[in-house]
């Protein structure tokens, strides 16, 4: 009986730890490490000609981008802030990716899959 007290007692401690660090997101490179919550949310959706963004503007500080792929087909997207580039590998059709990353400037969206002429573009300013 009171071994099973010490384990019960030593698991609640576990878990009470564990709660306090604090939330746990997505890093650029696609893993999670512990992060501050980001201080803006950005949609971006992608289709066969353009991409869409839920906003033009943001603030600069902590930014988390929830990528869909609205379109028939597969949809990279390349990402540029500051002296960051992070690209998106390619996203079946309906299927979502989220990062988080910091910002600054302006953030320059592209995405070239085969067959397209020229690549699809879209900025948002960081004000």
């Amino acid at each position: 009986m009171r071994r099973a007290t010490r384990w019960a007692t030593a698991a609640l401690c576990a878990i009470v730890l564990l709660a306090a660090c604090g939330e746990v997101g997505p890093s650029p490179s696609g893993g999670d490490v512990g992060a501050p919550a980001p201080t803006h949310r950005l949609r971006v959706g992608l289709t066969e000609w353009e991409i869409n963004v839920s906003s033009a503007e943001v603030k600069p500080g902590r930014l988390h981008l929830v990528v869909t792929n609205a379109g028939a087909t597969e949809h990279d997207l390349v990402i540029v802030t500051g002296h960051r580039r992070v690209h998106l590998a390619p996203i079946a059709p309906g299927r979502q990716r989220a990062l988080t990353l910091p910002v600054a400037g302006s953030i320059d969206l592209s995405s070239r899959m085969p067959g397209q002429l020229r690549p699809m573009h879209a900025v948002v300013r960081v004000r």
